[in-house]
């Protein structure tokens, strides 16, 4: 399942995404979570850059918040649509606009969602558009719902070189996934000489 949240900035995405991501963590406690921001749930993995363990890959949660601002974000696209054909990964993906999603991935996407806020109600409104039919969803008190589990306040990391390096060496089980993740990263190839010194066999 690919999920695609897309509104401007305070709209909820990044909250409407921890709710789905809660509901997930209950229901299958053995699977990871994968999310560039923190997520305060026991089966999740940070990582900031979208980095992956490729070849450990199984049943799992990706959760990429603004995907469209990832360096990576062409190579990303490419291998969660064809892994997640294959596995059984499910995927959550937000963006500010629908016009910054890929043709691809709105063709294979399960739904597009909406989110709005309403503070006086305390309540958020979901417009859900799927293939064949739209449908609403209200969720109650969001807020409650999330607060605990992720920060609104955590500010963005910048990708710096040594910041790189150390999450490319944290999050790839061999060689071949640390390769993979520097190809999708950056297409310099200079730049990929750089990140390749820092494997050690």
């Amino acid at each position: 399942m690919i999920i695609i949240l897309i509104g401007a900035m305070g709209a909820f995405k990044t909250s409407t995404a921890t709710i789905f991501a809660r509901a997930y963590s209950e229901k299958n406690a053995a699977s990871k979570i994968y999310a560039n921001f923190h997520l305060l749930l026991p089966n999740s993995i940070f990582t900031p850059f979208m980095f992956l363990p490729y070849s450990q890959l199984d049943k799992c949660l990706i959760i990429a918040d603004d995907f469209y601002a990832l360096k990576n974000v062409e190579g990303f696209i490419a291998v969660i649509v064809n892994m997640s054909r294959k596995l059984s990964i499910d995927a959550i993906l937000t963006c500010q606009y629908y016009t910054m999603i890929p043709k691809q991935l709105r063709e294979l996407s399960t739904v597009i969602i909406s989110p709005k806020y309403f503070p006086d109600l305390k309540t958020l409104k979901l417009n859900c558009d799927f293939k064949d039919f739209q449908s609403i969803m209200l969720i109650e008190d969001p807020i409650s719902l999330c607060k605990d589990y992720y920060d609104t306040t955590e500010i963005v990391e910048f990708p710096t070189l040594s910041k790189i390096k150390a999450e490319l060496l944290k999050i790839s089980k061999n060689k071949d996934d640390y390769e993979l993740n520097v190809q999708l990263y950056t297409r310099n190839k200079a730049e990929r000489k750089e990140l390749m010194r820092e494997w050690k066999d």
